[in-house]
């Protein structure tokens, strides 16, 4: 059964399946929300579409943006507590809590859609994404590695659950490269 006959089956039943997201920031963005700074994901364009499907306890995974010589890498990952759209009096209220990580000026009467959340984990292997050859949601064809990330992507469970298990491995043939490296020194 397609993911889609799911959500239907689902939504039937009063139930939703969680949509989750690779987002895109920059990577003094993503030091900011790991140290624990910021609290908001603020979306530089007005948006009027795709935002909709998030919701409260929806994974966002934070991608670094490429840039010459230094690609795209998994940078780490929060957990919405809410997404919603805010005017800009309200956009300006965060910004003076110290939530946003450079702010935009927002014109009275203009709305940006945000994603609010408690924190931000790093992870501690960055992975780059070229390097998602093997990760897919229940329903694409093709890999991460080969999607353009342009700001917002949904992703499933499965392609979250394959995120996070990359990044771990990634994490232990580290450790023990650098255990590897310690016994040969060791010996010689």
């Amino acid at each position: 059964m397609g993911l889609q006959k799911w959500e239907n089956l689902l939504k039937k039943e009063g139930r939703t399946m969680t949509k989750h997201a690779l987002l895109l920031a920059n990577e003094e963005w993503c030091e900011a929300a790991s140290s624990g700074r910021i609290k908001v994901y603020d979306f530089i364009k007005p948006r009027k579409y795709r935002i909709h499907a998030l919701e409260m306890g929806s994974v966002c995974v934070v991608m670094t943006k490429a840039k010459p010589n230094k690609p795209s890498r998994i940078y780490g990952e929060f957990t919405a507590c809410e997404i919603k759209e805010v005017d800009s009096d309200e956009y300006n209220k965060l910004v003076s809590k110290g939530y946003i990580h450079n702010p935009q000026v927002l014109k009275t009467g203009e709305k940006r859609w945000i994603i609010l959340f408690n924190t931000f984990t790093e992870y501690p292997k960055k992975v780059l994404k070229k390097e998602l050859k093997d990760v897919r949601t229940s329903t694409s064809k093709k890999p991460l590695s080969d999607w353009p990330i342009t700001g917002l992507t949904y992703i499933d469970q499965q392609a979250l659950d394959a995120i996070r298990a990359v990044s771990r491995f990634a994490q232990l043939s580290k450790l023990l490269n650098e255990i590897k490296s310690l016994i040969i020194e060791s010996f010689s």
